[in-house]
């Protein structure tokens, strides 16, 4: 999936090597203040997610069409925030709580 990023919004890139922008709003609340010039730890923010048992194709939250692999998740932030990742992503950049 790929789409432009918009005025105010910050350009990340995980570990994993995935570049995503976000508003800074959300990043404060994830990340902390912003000083535009170093790496940022998520606060750990909770989520609920569904495992993908097959390739989906879905409409993440900014639109267009999103392609998750069979093992990837559907991430479901709020009513506002849905969005898919792959796999690896997922193993990578979440840690799965009960």
């Amino acid at each position: 999936t790929s789409r432009m990023s918009s005025a105010g919004e910050v350009l990340l890139r995980n570990q994993a090597g995935e570049e995503y922008a976000i508003g800074m709003q959300k990043f404060v609340e994830r990340y902390g203040e912003y000083d535009g010039e170093r790496e940022y730890a998520p606060k750990g923010v909770e989520v609920s997610f569904v495992y993908t048992s097959r390739p989906v194709v879905l409409t993440p939250s900014w639109g267009g069409d999103m392609f998750v692999k069979a093992g990837g998740a559907v991430i479901i932030e709020d009513d506002e925030s849905i969005y898919g990742i792959q796999p690896d992503e997922f193993r990578d950049t979440y840690e799965v709580i009960d």
